[in-house]
């Protein structure tokens, strides 16, 4: 890291590490490049030398306030792919041509409109389907729920692992191979029970199919209520929920039912009331 501009900095000998790395074979050159981070703003000396070097498509600048800036926006993506092209960025790239930028910013902004179910798509779903319900069940005004690092805590506990935050939702071990996505719900009022609503959404399916070990979690309303389902044995069940489709998205609804301590999965699409007794997997 470098914190000032009063000195110049010997391109030649960063580069000289890199490539050493590569004869070792610890980097591949194709896949690899030099990022030089600054703690202050007049780096302009500094700019000149990379752009008047032979290493100028091989370094790239940036600053601490932009990492810093980064690692935030990162904690707030939904799609381990929208972060993946955000590292892009870090890259020595050719930007005379522009329209990597813009996808990526139309990208990111996509992936920041990925919420939850809206109570109009769930009293829409649940007028479809014809159910029995009070009329305002799902009109009542309620305080959003945020427990997400209680049930990680709680999922780190149970399968005795440290987790890494990947995305707002996704988390795995160090090496990847144990990991998981997980999704949190208020409870929706229906007579005496109650149920919770998640959004499934593909990019997280596809996440999953890439972990050896992997699981969904679901917060029902409280850490308490917190479900660790295998992927291998929940993806059986995808086909079957409901789902929303429109024109720039898509995604399953997952719905838990609490019925007098016992907690099933809506399975819709099989057919009316059918569900699966999903109890043991709480934790």
């Amino acid at each position: 890291m470098k914190t000032t501009d009063a000195y110049r900095i010997n391109l030649d000998v960063i580069a000289e590490y890199r490539s050493k790395l590569i004869e070792q074979q610890r980097i591949n050159k194709g896949n690899s490049s030099i990022l030089i981070v600054v703690g202050r703003q007049d780096t302009g000396d500094l700019e000149a030398q990379i752009r008047g070097s032979r290493h100028a498509w091989d370094i790239r600048l940036l600053s601490t306030d932009s990492l810093i800036k980064l690692l935030a926006l990162k904690e707030t993506l939904n799609d381990t792919k929208t972060i993946q092209q955000i590292n892009e960025l870090l890259k020595p790239r050719e930007y005379t041509r522009i329209d990597k930028l813009i996808e990526l910013i139309f990208l990111t902004s996509k992936d920041l409109q990925l919420s939850e179910p809206e109570n109009a798509e769930i009293e829409e779903i649940e007028k479809q389907s014809n159910e029995k319900q009070r009329k305002n069940s799902y009109k009542e005004k309620t305080t959003p729920v945020n427990f997400h690092e209680e049930c990680i805590a709680r999922v780190q506990k149970k399968l005795g692992i440290n987790l890494i935050k990947q995305s707002r939702i996704s988390y795995t071990n160090k090496d990847k191979t144990i990991g998981l996505t997980c999704a949190i719900s208020k409870p929706h009022k229906q007579g005496q029970h109650e149920k919770f609503w998640f959004a499934f959404h593909p990019y997280q399916n596809d996440f999953l199919k890439t972990i050896p070990d992997a699981y969904v979690a679901y917060g029902c309303g409280s850490p308490d209520k917190l479900f660790l389902i295998p992927y291998k044995e929940f993806e059986p069940l995808i086909k079957n929920f409901w789902t929303t489709e429109s024109e720039d998205r898509m995604y399953w609804h997952v719905v838990i039912h609490d019925k007098d301590k016992k907690f099933f999965m809506v399975q819709p699409q099989i057919e009316k009331g059918s569900m699966v007794d999903v109890t043991k997997y709480k934790i």
